[in-house]
């Protein structure tokens, strides 16, 4: 009986996404980041305001789930229908990300601090194996870097586990 509930506030947070999904004009069964992760690649019509919410998100979730948050949850929810909803709609889903999304990112990197099992990624393997030096590299380097080491970088900064060794 206790495995019944052992994911019970899991089970209760998805709950949640698929109400803010299903408020946005989105199937009441998926989640927005399956939704937005579908979107974000199969998109045919506003596939950069897709791409720039999946941004938002993945970034939220980058220290449980690192890069591609909503890639993996569409994955996971394959045999869902998704819906794009009319203009209110994605205005709406727009409203809830950017003003849900960064106050998830602050508790999850808050939880990954004390709860450091929480963290399903190891900072120093997406950072990668090379390095750069910052202070010497020339600025195209610096610039092509790709967003995932820049993301990496800053939530080890802040979470204050750059550097540790494994």
């Amino acid at each position: 009986m206790q495995q019944q509930y052992e994911n019970w506030p899991l089970a209760i947070l998805i709950a949640i996404d698929q109400l803010g999904n299903a408020l946005a004009g989105g199937h009441p069964d998926a989640t927005i980041s399956a939704r937005v992760g579908y979107f974000s690649a199969n998109a045919k019509r506003f596939l950069q305001y897709w791409k720039a919410l999946e941004s938002v998100i993945n970034f939220a979730f980058f220290p449980i789930d690192g890069e591609k948050h909503c890639y993996n949850a569409w994955q996971k929810d394959r045999d869902e229908r998704f819906q794009h909803g009319n203009d209110l709609a994605r205005i709406f889903l727009g409203i809830i990300i950017f003003v849900v999304c960064p106050i998830i990112a602050i508790l999850l990197l808050v939880f990954v601090i004390f709860i450091p099992s929480w963290r399903k990624i190891e900072l120093d393997e997406s950072i990668g194996s090379g390095s750069i030096d910052f202070q010497n590299a020339p600025l195209h380097q610096l610039r092509s870097t790709n967003r995932s080491l820049t993301a990496s970088l800053l939530t080890a900064t802040l979470i204050g586990i750059h550097g540790v060794d494994k």
